[in-house]
């Protein structure tokens, strides 16, 4: 079923057996089918999409576009799924009123791609069906992940220019399918049929907003805690543009208080104490590297009474492990993951 997700800078699929171990050691698994879980950081969605699966509900939850077309598209959504008119349809398209990708986007995605992702946005803006039009913008968002190469300077100008050209070779998350050539029917059936795998009952809610304000008005027995990592540019550089493309709009460019470390421990006690105070009867951390981990074991451990550290072999791909070089001075390179796991 996590073939439904894109991949993902960060995402935590390789990661969910330690999480949920962690998990397993303090609540049964019996208990699971009668708890809720709490995602404030939802990120690519693997950690919500597995719990859908296992716990009475989900509420998870992130300000990103790119992970509200992930929450809307596959985590809430219980039956509705692509077929192959629906591909068709996208693939031919409507007038676009502004052609976006076409005009604004020319350094990010080439014009034989982006002719298709305007096209198919706007046949999808006259579906009434509101989850047909969240599965298929979010096919367009995977279209236009792989319409550009996933290097380190994938924010930079003429890159478009610079994949024909063979000047630049695609790595890491994304793989520049469409750097060459346009989406075919072939291309949307491999995206709709992965997606369409993680189409299944279950009781799940996805909002998009502040992750404090979230968390101080959302009640759950089980959280997972995922906070931007400190200094970490990844997220503005490699997704801006795709991200525009189906906004409609040029996003701007920041940084979250959380990547910040002088902003980012006053906003994690928050966050804690909102937990606490709402029912959590056992948090998981993943720990961002804003603050250092022993203190971000107490901040745990001051709202829910106890806590530990967890060290994760974790092995990063490649381009995470550059970034993460470049950004943190080689703190979270490596193999080891640290996640604080507290409880009552």
């Amino acid at each position: 079923m996590f073939e439904a997700l894109p991949s993902y800078l960060g995402g935590k699929r390789k990661l969910l057996a330690p999480i949920f171990r962690e998990i397993a050691r303090h609540i049964d698994v019996s208990e699971w089918p009668s708890l809720t879980f709490v995602d404030p950081f939802m990120g690519g969605g693997s950690v919500s999409l597995y719990a859908k699966a296992r716990f009475k509900s989900v509420a998870a939850n992130d300000l990103a576009l790119r992970s509200a077309l992930i929450g809307n598209a596959i985590i809430v959504n219980n039956r509705t799924k692509l077929r192959t008119a629906d591909l068709l349809l996208f693939l031919k398209g409507v007038d676009s009123p502004d052609n976006f990708c076409v005009n604004e986007l020319a350094d990010v995605i080439p014009e034989f791609t982006g002719s298709v992702i305007d096209r198919g946005l706007a046949y999808a803006d006259t579906l009434a069906d509101g989850g047909k039009r969240a599965m298929l913008r979010l096919l367009a968002w995977r279209i236009a992940c792989e319409s550009r190469p996933g290097t380190s300077d994938s924010g930079s100008k003429d890159i478009v220019k610079r994949a024909m050209a063979g000047e630049i070779n695609a790595s890491g998350v994304t793989r520049a399918t469409f750097s060459l050539r346009a989406p075919r029917f072939a291309d949307l059936h491999r995206f709709a049929t992965a997606m369409n795998g993680g189409v299944f009952l279950g009781d799940a809610t996805f909002d998009q907003r502040d992750a404090v304000d979230f968390c101080a008005q959302t009640r759950g027995d089980v959280w997972f805690v995922d906070p931007p990592y400190c200094g970490d540019d990844r997220y503005a550089s490699t997704y801006r543009g795709v991200d525009s493309a189906i906004a409609r709009v040029m996003l701007p460019s920041k940084r979250s208080a959380f990547g910040k470390s002088e902003t980012a421990e006053p906003l994690l006690e928050e966050i804690a104490m909102h937990a606490a105070e709402n029912g959590a009867r056992l948090i998981v951390w993943h720990n961002s590297n804003a603050i250092p981990a022993e203190r971000h074991a107490d901040i745990v451990r001051h709202a829910m009474g106890k806590a530990y550290i967890v060290g994760v072999d974790h092995e990063h791909g490649r381009a995470a492990m550059h970034s993460r070089d470049g950004d943190t001075g080689g703190k979270k390179s490596g193999k080891t993951e640290v996640m604080i796991v507290g409880h009552r």
